[in-house]
């Protein structure tokens, strides 16, 4: 009968489909986006997001596909306990077909393929950007907490290098710096919610792989001139893959860019998401210069580095805010046996 869909895993094969989707489908919160995909829609999502599992909705009454839903699973640090987690992202449905369902199916089938795999106690956690009203809803079904910690920084690249900080060097990651690596950044996770646990071997297979015929994923360290790691950061190369198209955006955030020039005049925008950013006890001054090194390094590959930190943790100071560049926040959906402590930080996945 008209209206019907069912779902199905999302395959290679949709790669035409999701891109078609996504155009239909921009983001709804405070800034309207869409994806220009320069790869593949399927095996870009598959590069950014190792061991994804998606879902498709499809209906005889519409071509392609009218929703789609992504996870990855993984474990992850909640309450000082080592669980298993999912993480939902990439939620959507066609605009034609909205209020029918399709969300809450789509969040249904993926949160019942985590549990079946991972166990009935699996956490599930989402991000949802400010303004993103139809998004809250839905998390409002499954979520237990919707909390408002996440906080989106946006800084405009470097034209000149910052000044240099004595006896310290920035460099790419190398073969032998990889368990000093996971041991430092695990420390100084250890203390958050929703944080991933990382080994070595993790580390380099990460930042080593080429699925799309060349790596995605840079770590950059500084090193001290005794030759410890004090600071690091990985980085992804978005603006190759699938930069985005800015849609739509308030009225104060397009007065800023006439100001700054972040946003091209074609309105689309390489950007360069950070994870993982960390550095040693006292050494914040490390991690912003590492920031803003990287900054000028990828001045020419990008127009923007971004990242999503806990606004009340040391991560907010260590990164320089861009002046006249509004810094714009959202939720954390989580479905999890016990409440997140306000005393711990949270880690954001995406």
């Amino acid at each position: 009968m008209p209206g019907e869909f069912r779902l199905r895993e999302l395959g290679p094969e949709d790669g035409p489909a999701i891109a078609a989707l996504d155009g239909q489908s921009p983001d709804g919160g405070t800034v309207a986006f869409s994806t220009v995909y320069l790869q593949d829609p399927f095996a870009a999502l598959s590069a950014l997001h190792p061991g994804v599992t998606g879902v498709a909705a499809v209906s005889p009454d519409h071509p392609g596909i009218v929703g789609m839903g992504a996870m990855t699973m993984g474990h992850c640090l909640y309450e000082g306990d080592n669980r298993p987690y999912a993480y939902l992202f990439n939620i959507s449905v066609n605009p034609e077909l909205r209020r029918r369902g399709i969300a809450s199916r789509i969040y249904s089938w993926l949160i019942g393929a985590a549990r079946e795999k991972l166990g009935d106690d699996t956490i599930i956690v989402a991000g949802i950007q400010n303004g993103n009203d139809a998004s809250i809803r839905a998390a409002s079904v499954w979520s237990s907490d919707l909390v408002q910690r996440t906080r989106t920084v946006i800084t405009r690249m470097r034209t000149s290098p910052p000044r240099p900080l004595a006896k310290m060097e920035v460099r790419e990651a190398e073969e032998a710096d990889w368990d000093e690596i996971a041991m430092s950044v695990n420390r100084f996770y250890g203390q958050y919610n929703l944080y991933p646990p990382q080994t070595g071997q993790s580390l380099r297979t990460l930042h080593g792989a080429t699925t799309l015929g060349f790596p995605i994923r840079h770590y950059y360290v500084v090193i001290e001139a005794h030759g410890s790691i004090v600071a690091g950061l990985s980085m992804t190369d978005e603006g190759s893959i699938e930069p985005i198209r800015i849609q739509r955006m308030p009225l104060f955030m397009r007065l800023g860019n006439r100001l700054l020039n972040v946003l091209p005049a074609n309105g689309t925008m390489r950007r360069l998401p950070v994870h993982g950013l960390w550095f040693a006890e006292n050494r914040i001054d490390a991690a912003t210069y590492l920031w803003d090194t990287v900054r000028y390094l990828w001045r020419d590959r990008a127009e923007a580095m971004t990242a999503f930190v806990d606004p009340r943790s040391p991560l907010a100071e260590a990164i320089p805010r861009s002046p006249f560049i509004p810094v714009s926040g959202g939720y954390v959906a989580l479905a999890a046996p016990v409440r997140p402590s306000p005393k711990r930080f949270l880690y954001h996945h995406a």
